[in-house]
């Protein structure tokens, strides 16, 4: 029954071993050809992550003891490490893209876009108003030349009114044009702030939660804790997987040991059978009660009384003077036991049918 458990512990521990080692070497491989650019250096690097993971692996169930085998173990242990952690890092940044692609601008950010679209048209601020100066002063201008022409002709300056006219209308455009300049300046401002916010968000996302956490607690970097996490993570791994193939692979001392045990057993010639002599069988003890209870019962105690009638008076009341009370407690204690033990005590009759001598 013990063998049978023994196997099936071992089976255990092999196909655990082997899932660990999987998963390992998959990750090792992943890890290699993300670094490698031909197919040639993928294949090679590979290889070598696969080696790495095997040795660490394996190097301590089969050699168990070995100074060397134990420097090479860890050797490969910390290229394994390695590996290990290009392989997080991988994954932490490509979930970190997916979490950032999912972040959306929030419906003020799309309101102020529609704005802006109907702005489009819009000069910038500067050039329009430099044109708003220039056509200020035009107005100026013909201010000025209408006031000297109502100065001189009275009521007959009506090319001068019409340029005062057209000088103002150009002034009040150009200022409706810079207040659209200056709308469309303001929103470009907010969606600036507003994608500022939108890439702080999605830097927040890029970042594992846990790993910011930790780095908030720790005072870390969010990078070194990562990088922390996937070392203590890989190296878990890789003890498991040394454990677990310590414990499927016998050591080769037991395998000696049963290899040379068996063919003992197979060529062992059975023992001649000899009698057995046993000891004489001692008589069981009886308990206490059978020897007790039958001085107890009421056929023993008739017969003390009347064997104690059968004496003559006289001798009764002398050795009751003579014996102090003491002891005839202790006589009247051991008479039953004397009584029952007497050889005529079940033979002799009692006095009283004794037959008299003529």
């Amino acid at each position: 029954m013990s063998q049978t458990l023994a196997i099936v512990r071992r089976g255990l521990c092999a196909a655990l071993a082997l899932a660990v080692s999987g998963v390992c070497a998959v990750m090792a491989a992943a890890a290699a050809v993300e670094r490698a650019a031909t197919s040639d250096d993928r294949t090679v690097v590979t290889a070598v992550a696969v080696a790495l993971v095997l040795g660490a692996h394996m190097l301590p169930a089969l050699a168990r003891r070995n100074r060397l085998a134990q420097a090479l173990f860890m050797g490969c242990v910390a290229a394994t490490l390695y590996h290990h952690a290009h392989y997080f890092a991988g994954v932490q940044e490509r979930a970190g893209v997916q979490r950032a692609a999912v972040v959306a601008p929030s419906g003020h950010t799309q309101a102020l876009q529609f704005e802006l679209q109907a702005h489009a048209a819009t000069r910038a601020v500067p050039a329009v108003a430099a044109d708003l100066a220039q056509a200020s002063a035009k107005l100026a201008q013909a201010q000025a030349g209408l006031a000297r022409c109502t100065a001189q002709s009275g009521e007959r300056c009506h090319s001068a009114q019409a340029s005062v006219l057209a000088a103002d209308a150009r002034v009040q455009a150009l200022q409706d044009e810079r207040s659209s300049a200056q709308r469309a300046a303001a929103l470009r401002t907010q969606l600036a702030d507003a994608a500022a916010g939108q890439d702080r968000q999605r830097a927040t996302q890029a970042t594992d939660p846990v790993d910011a956490r930790l780095a908030s607690i720790t005072g870390l970097e969010v990078g070194t804790v990562a990088l922390v996490s996937a070392l203590v993570q890989s190296l878990l791994l890789e003890l498991m997987a040394a454990l677990l193939w310590t414990l499927a692979l016998p050591a080769t001392a037991a395998i000696q040991t049963q290899a040379v045990a068996a063919p003992a057993v197979a060529t062992a010639v059975p023992p001649i059978s000899q009698p057995v002599v046993l000891p004489p069988a001692l008589p069981a003890a009886l308990p206490a009660h059978t020897a007790v209870l039958p001085l107890l019962q009421w056929q023993h105690l008739r017969n003390v009384a009347l064997r104690w009638r059968c004496w003559p008076s006289q001798w009764r009341d002398r050795l009751t003077a003579l014996i102090p009370p003491a002891l005839v407690q202790t006589l009247v204690r051991k008479m039953p036991h004397d009584f029952q033990h007497h050889p005529h005590a079940t033979t002799q009759p009692p006095c009283h049918a004794r037959a008299t001598p003529s």
